[in-house]
């Protein structure tokens, strides 16, 4: 039984994913009814995450090495979509439910599902406001997800019950056999209302259909202000060199600082990690050499990753870096499939007898959207100035400018999980 696991610590509860507690069979229909088992949240010890940790974040750094295929500025945050194949893990069975183990990484840890709510746990005392000696402001993140199933199917009460105590949710709800279209907009209205309208055409138009019965959708996002806030006065019109070699106008912005900033550089690449309020969240920054790009996307990987934020090192720093906001809406279903799970899509082999018996479900889609933004103040980040510091250029300063595409990562430095990764091509897109 799952409530007879003896762990220790305090209750775990998740109060960004669910927009309303549900009973069974009891919610309204704007974003769907929930259907909830009886299950009560275990008790988890949120400092034993860290095996969980590194299988998400190597997760993230495979998933992310899809985004060569795809065009422009592109953004994931990995911890949601893991979840989200976390949860349908909790009904997949054999050659299906081992897929899924390989590519989450199942193996590293000791209990998988217990870890990832130790990680979401964690991650939910990460918000709120926080201050330094010249700022404060608050932070929010958003990270759901939730598993959408068509109205009346009889789920198995374990599999209800796994989503109930590990994750604190239950499924979702639609009529997408009689009305697809309504489902649709269901589920953009849940990503809407979760991201506080950051993320809202989750779902285009057509992209479910009265066949779908199964879906995945998760989204992310962070607001937050910087610990050292850029100049408005320096904010400028620069010249940003695309991959292709043309030269585009973008806005720039500069900051300063003494030491709490850290950086890197090498022959390969620059990078910065810009800390937000309270120092737990930071914003890392990777700008391959000129020409390097596509090099250096391609092998950033776990141990790329660990050998850049290894290298890190507080230092007096003057960066100059474009803004950019926009919000990534992908189908993950072939970059997926591309990691060793296109079983999961394909009706004649996906094996998910543990959700139901009424019918042999596969996943219809896996939907993602992420907002990513960087602007003076932070990632739509609201703060007030208590103080205001002195932006003299420090003594033996390293200058980055990043005036050509880079690799962006949010990511929680207290536990180390990445929380969003992407590239940004041209700043204006």
């Amino acid at each position: 039984m799952i409530g007879d696991q003896a762990l220790t610590a305090r209750r775990f509860t998740i109060p960004v994913i669910a927009l309303v507690s549900c009973m069974v069979l009891a919610c309204g229909a704007p974003t769907g009814r929930q259907v909830r088992g009886e299950a009560a949240p275990v008790i988890v010890n949120e400092t034993d995450d860290a095996d969980a940790v590194a299988a998400l974040n190597a997760f993230a750094l495979d998933l992310g090495s899809t985004l060569t295929a795809m065009e422009g500025n592109v953004a994931l945050a990995a911890y949601p979509i893991a979840r989200g194949l976390a949860m349908a893990r909790a009904g997949a069975r054999n050659e299906t439910r081992a897929a899924l183990d390989r590519v989450l990484r199942v193996g590293q840890t000791a209990d998988f599902d217990v870890e990832l709510a130790a990680v979401e746990q964690s991650l939910v005392e990460r918000e709120g406001e926080r201050r330094n000696a010249t700022r404060k402001g608050p932070i929010s993140m958003a990270m759901p997800s939730v598993l959408w199933a068509q109205e009346e199917t009889r789920f198995m009460p374990e599999f209800l019950d796994a989503l109930s105590a590990y994750y604190d949710v239950g499924v979702r709800v639609v009529d997408f056999r009689s009305d697809p279209d309504e489902a649709r907009h269901a589920i953009n209205r849940w990503a809407s209302n979760e991201t506080q309208g950051s993320v809202e055409l989750l779902v285009p138009r057509g992209g479910v259909t009265d066949f779908t019965r199964f879906v995945a959708a998760s989204a992310g996002s962070v607001k937050a202000p910087w610990a050292v806030r850029f100049d408005p006065d320096e904010t400028a019109r620069d010249p940003f060199t695309r991959l292709d070699g043309q030269t585009i106008p973008t806005t720039s912005m500069t900051v300063r600082d003494s030491g709490s900033i850290r950086s890197a550089t090498t022959v390969d690449w620059d990078a910065v990690e810009l800390p937000y309020l309270g120092g737990e969240l930071a914003m890392l920054l990777v700008v391959p050499a000129p020409g390097r790009f596509g090099d250096v996307a391609a092998a950033f990987d776990i141990e790329a990753f660990r050998t850049v934020t290894g290298a890190l090192a507080p230092r007096p720093v003057e960066l100059r870096m474009p803004r950019f906001e926009f919000s990534s809406v992908v189908n993950l279903d072939e970059e997926l499939s591309s990691l060793g799970l296109s079983d999961l899509f394909a009706n004649e082999r996906a094996d998910f007898a543990g959700v139901t018996d009424d019918e042999a479900l596969d996943l219809s889609d896996v939907v993602h959207g992420t907002y990513a933004a960087a602007d003076e103040e932070g990632t739509d980040g609201e703060a007030v100035t208590v103080v205001r510091p002195n932006l003299a250029a420090p003594v033996g300063v390293t200058h980055i400018d990043i005036d050509r595409p880079f690799l962006f990562l949010v990511r929680d430095r207290v536990s180390g999980l990445i929380l969003q990764f992407g590239r940004v091509l041209e700043p204006q897109g």
